[in-house]
């Protein structure tokens, strides 16, 4: 059964990748001052936590989490992809410059459409559109750095 889905859902989106966008800048220039990006996955992480467990308080039905056991595996790798990848920005981060590292990270949607494809088949729909859409985006991209360089140049 898929979930209902409103327009107005899509600032759930807007507002990951604003806060996205906001965090690559402040996790460079706090990789600046201190250059230890296990160490600061560790702070990230704590953090993530000390954010989950008043959000579970707060919102929960009073029958505190549910747990399905077939869920767990795939959330427990997905934790551990996702705090690898973390580390890994982290590590890129330490060595170049963000607006470097942050349009290679953000590829994400590349992958994700990839993996949907390849492991989501029956759960999520993925049409023509969508795949001319994230190509499209991604042919521009290259577009957007020679127009940059363009501009650097005059």
């Amino acid at each position: 059964m898929t979930p209902s889905y409103r327009t107005w859902h899509v600032l759930y989106s807007l507002g990951a990748g604003f806060l996205a966008g906001l965090a690559f800048p402040l996790r460079r220039y706090g990789l600046t001052i201190t250059n230890e990006p296990v160490f600061f996955s560790l702070v990230i992480a704590t953090v993530s936590l000390s954010g989950t467990i008043p959000y579970i308080r707060w919102t929960g039905s009073g029958q505190g989490l549910v747990w399905n056991s077939k869920g767990v595996m795939y959330f427990f790798i997905s934790g551990f992809c996702e705090a690898l990848g973390a580390l890994l920005t982290l590590v890129a981060l330490t060595t170049a410059r963000v607006v470097i590292v942050s349009p290679i990270v953000a590829t994400t949607p590349l992958f994700s459409l990839v993996i949907s494809l390849l492991f989501l088949r029956g759960k999520e729909q993925v049409t023509r559109l969508t795949i001319i859409g994230k190509w499209r985006w991604l042919l521009a991209r290259p577009l957007s750095r020679w127009e940059d360089k363009l501009v650097e140049a005059y």
